[in-house]
């Protein structure tokens, strides 16, 4: 993670001091937030053990498909602040700056993070038929 990442965001992901959570749709061509909450600090070491699968930082393969992510994460460390967005149709996730440029973007390894967004939107109804449709 701190190799492919570098040190800075690596730093803030691990030592973020809140973590917002927002699901997020697509209303024509413009993006909507349709929920937002604040991380409960005691689901930190959870997400830090997702996010440091290192089978998440392997690949990003060419997908015909646009990346439209349904998740977004806002990592903030005083004035720091960097943004993971995930696209769980596409299998996609991509970490931006905190002005919104793309710094990388990879494929989904498992379905860890979906079940972690279902955790934090138990009522997403997205959330529940991915997990419900998805491969065993």
């Amino acid at each position: 993670m701190n190799k492919v990442l570098g040190d800075s965001i690596y730093g803030l992901l691990i030592d973020a001091n809140s973590i917002t959570a927002e699901t997020i749709f697509y209303d024509g061509d413009s993006t909507c937030v349709a929920e937002c909450i604040e991380v409960n600090s005691r689901y930190f070491p959870l997400l830090h053990f997702i996010l440091s699968d290192s089978r998440n930082y392997l690949s990003n393969m060419t997908l015909y498909g646009k990346f439209t992510p349904c998740l977004s994460l806002i990592f903030t460390r005083k004035k720091d602040k960097c943004i993971m967005r995930f696209d769980f149709a596409l299998g996609k996730w991509a970490v931006y700056s905190d002005n919104g440029q793309e710094l990388c973007r990879f494929d989904f390894p498992s379905i860890n993070m979906l079940r972690f967004a279902n955790m934090l939107f138990p009522n997403n109804k997205l959330y529940i038929s991915l997990i419900n449709t998805e491969k065993k």
